[in-house]
């Protein structure tokens, strides 16, 4: 039993550590690309990230994820109304 909880522990101790990395480098890429000047990347990283680039990542992927879920309802829809234009209600 104590086993099973230490291991259980450890890996979403592990888990949440390479999330968090992976966030980070996002974070960072997105930054850097966006803004080139360290000082300026630091500015804003500061002001609306919480001097997190797991934050800015976190943000950058939760924006990205709905702009793929607003194109898929849109290709759902579209293709809806071509089967149904071909094809008639019935």
């Amino acid at each position: 039993m104590l086993g099973e909880i230490l291991s259980d522990l450890l890996g979403n101790v592990i888990i949440s550590s390479i999330n968090n990395s992976f966030l980070a480098l996002i974070g960072f890429v997105y930054l850097y690309s966006r803004y080139w000047q360290p000082q300026r990347v630091r500015a804003v990283l500061v002001q609306q990230y919480g001097n997190r680039y797991a934050t800015a990542g976190s943000s950058v992927m939760n924006n990205s994820m709905q702009i793929i879920g607003v194109l898929l309802l849109l290709t759902f829809w579209i293709f809806i109304l071509v089967v149904v234009s071909r094809h008639g209600w019935s």
